[in-house]
């Protein structure tokens, strides 16, 4: 399902087989990640509002599409009482058939709903690879001990290690492929993926893929959605 209109007529299908389940969280999950797919989001290299702009318009039609056509199970979780979907108790009861999220909701799956492991299947998402933003590391000029500080941080960021995260976090290496014979003995016995456990370890993550694009000076004066 290449496409998030293949991922719609899926869900149809779906929900004819399991009628009480949804294909995906809410509204606010269809915006947020079709936002993500795009090189341009609400402001520009010089930080003009370009939120009226057609990538957003594509974006928000897609998402009531998504709630036309009943896929969702609501509107937004922001995962707080005011949310109006709660997504752990879902997960827990097989409503929740899919969902389209960053890679580390993976560490999220296994402490909210283990008794799901070995049902779950990783794809790529529909429509392709996101940019929805990310961490940052850096080391100010105020710190006492630089090159200690920068030897803390290359070891975090080892090989192995990336691959101790992927396995414990769903953390997609920052450095590229992680070799397999780096990958802790745990990858072999955690079964909630299936077979596809390794995705965005063996090959090259798919954040080399995803679209680049500039963020402004001041992009909290603006919904990170």
């Amino acid at each position: 399902m290449s496409t998030w209109e293949d991922y719609f007529a899926f869900g149809v299908e779906l929900q004819k087989a399991i009628p009480n389940g949804y294909l995906i969280t809410d509204a606010k999950t269809v915006f947020t990640y079709s936002m993500a797919q795009e090189p341009r989001k609400y402001l520009d290299r010089q930080g003009h509002f370009i939120g009226d702009d057609e990538q957003v318009q594509r974006a928000w039609d897609r998402a009531l599409t998504a709630v036309r056509m009943k896929l969702t199970a609501g509107y937004f979780d922001n995962g707080q009482s005011s949310g109006s979907v709660d997504r752990h108790a879902a997960w827990n009861n097989g409503t929740e058939l899919s969902l389209v999220n960053a890679s580390w909701i993976t560490a999220e799956l296994k402490e909210a709903a283990p008794g799901t492991a070995g049902t779950w299947r990783i794809c790529r998402n529909p429509g392709g690879p996101g940019n929805q933003g990310g961490s940052f590391v850096a080391i100010t000029r105020y710190c006492p001990q630089p090159q200690a500080a920068f030897d803390i941080i290359s070891w975090l960021l080892s090989p192995a290690n990336q691959a101790r995260n992927y396995v414990d976090a769903g953390l997609f290496p920052v450095q590229g492929p992680v070799p397999d014979r780096l990958l802790p003995a745990e990858r072999d016995v955690d079964r909630r993926h299936g077979d596809r456990v390794q995705l965005g370890v063996l090959h090259p993550a798919p954040t080399s893929s995803a679209p680049p694009r500039p963020a402004a000076p001041a992009p909290s004066s603006v919904p990170s959605t």
